[in-house]
């Protein structure tokens, strides 16, 4: 599903990053000017940082760094998906992220 989104909107436009990698701010840095961030596959019992998660998913700033520059703040313009067959654990999740969740289930044919 990653793959093909990635290639409707382009590669340059989509990055792969996890929600675990998004604690570190050079990773946080990859989501600047992309349209499509795609986050694979989970563990069992993971447990998103609610804090990034919120803040990416609803656009608000983030702070970004680039090697020997000084930090900086971008507001990512990204939508998510999230490829996993377990779903995360999410600490605190109000209706605004309810609102902006679509959880799109595929069945697998035995």
């Amino acid at each position: 599903m990653g793959d093909v989104l990635a290639s409707l909107v382009g590669e340059k436009l989509t990055t792969n990053v996890s929600f675990a990698e998004l604690k570190e701010i050079k990773q946080r840095t990859l989501l600047q000017h992309k349209l499509v961030m795609v986050s694979h596959e989970m563990g069992h019992n993971v447990q998103l940082d609610g804090e990034y998660a919120k803040r990416i998913i609803a656009g608000e700033s983030i702070t970004g760094y680039y090697l020997y520059k000084d930090t900086f703040e971008f507001k990512p313009c990204c939508k998510v998906l999230m490829a996993t067959n377990n779903l995360p654990f999410v600490k605190s999740i109000d209706n605004s992220m309810r609102r902006r969740i679509i959880l799109i289930i595929f069945k697998r044919e035995k």
